[in-house]
C-alpha cells in the first residue's frame, strides 16, 4: 500500500482575518443562506477566483485557442446554471458569491418550497433525506446542475407528508426566545414551579436544620481539619479525641 493522500484545504484564508467590513458581510451571508462556518464562503470565493483568473488569462490570447478555451469555460458555468447561453467573458467576470450560493442544494430546496427554512434544509440534507436524480446527497454545498434541478426530491416520500410547508416558502421562522427571556417569563408567572437546582438547595437546607448542632457546624475557611477541630467550643483543649 502506498502513502495516503495528504488532505489539503480547498480554500485560501483571507489576508486580514479580523477585518470588520469583511466579517460583517460574511455574517450576513451566513444568516441569509443558513451556513455553518465562514469556510463555506471562502471555498466559494476560491472557486470564483479560479474562474475569474481563467477568464482574465483568456483575454490575452488570440485566435482559435482563445475561442476553444472560452467556450469550454462558459459551458462549464452554463452546466451549473450560472450563465445563460449567450454569455461572454464579461459575464464570467461579473459573477459574484451570491450567484454561486443560489445554486447550492440547500438554497434550491427553500426556493422550490420543499422546506420552510434554510436550517431545516441543511438538517434534511445532512441526515440523508434528500436525493438528486435518485441518488442520496448529504452535502448542502453541492452545486446543482441545470439538468438535475427538476430531479430534486426526498429520498423517502413519507418525509414530504411530515413537513408542513408554508404558503410563502421563503419566510424565516421568528427567533426563539433566549434562556434569559424564558427564565424571566417563568419568574413572572404566579404559580411557576421551582427549578431542580432550587429544589436541591432547599432540600439540603432543611436537612441541615434537622441535623444536631455538632454535625451542623462547618469548619472555618482557611483552616485545615486539625485547626478547625480545635475551634469547637464543646471540646476540651487538652483532649486527644
Amino acid at each position: 500500500m502506498g502513502d495516503p493522500k495528504k488532505a489539503r484545504k480547498h480554500f485560501e484564508l483571507p489576508h486580514k482575518m479580523w477585518d470588520r467590513t469583511r466579517v460583517e458581510k460574511e455574517g450576513e451571508l451566513v444568516k441569509k443562506f443558513g451556513l455553518k462556518k465562514s469556510e463555506e464562503i471562502w471555498r466559494v470565493k476560491s472557486q470564483l477566483g479560479q474562474k475569474r483568473t481563467a477568464a482574465r488569462s483568456m483575454l490575452a490570447l488570440t485566435g482559435d485557442l482563445r475561442n476553444v478555451r472560452e467556450k469550454e469555460l462558459i459551458k462549464s458555468l452554463q452546466r451549473v446554471g450560472l450563465l445563460s447561453e449567450e454569455a461572454t467573458l464579461d459575464d464570467v467576470l461579473g459573477l459574484g458569491i451570491e450567484n454561486f450560493m443560489e445554486r447550492r442544494l440547500q438554497t434550491l430546496l427553500v426556493r422550490k418550497g420543499m422546506v420552510q427554512t434554510m436550517k431545516q434544509a441543511r438538517q434534511l440534507i445532512v441526515h440523508g433525506h434528500v436525493a438528486v436524480g435518485g441518488k442520496r446527497m448529504n452535502a448542502p454545498g453541492y452545486l446543482v446542475k441545470r439538468g438535475e434541478e427538476n430531479h430534486i426530491a426526498f429520498f423517502h416520500p413519507e418525509i414530504a407528508q411530515k413537513i408542513a410547508v408554508k404558503e410563502k416558502p421563503g419566510e424565516e421562522e421568528p427567533p426563539r426566545p433566549t434562556r434569559k427571556e424564558r427564565t424571566r417569563k417563568e419568574k413572572k408567572k404566579p404559580g411557576s414551579p421551582k427549578r431542580s437546582g432550587q429544589k436541591r438547595k432547599t432540600r439540603a437546607r432543611k436537612e441541615r436544620k434537622k441535623a444536631p448542632p455538632l454535625e451542623r457546624q462547618r469548619p472555618l475557611k482557611g483552616l485545615g481539619p486539625s485547626k478547625a477541630r480545635n475551634q469547637n467550643p464543646r471540646r476540651r483543649r487538652g483532649s486527644k479525641r
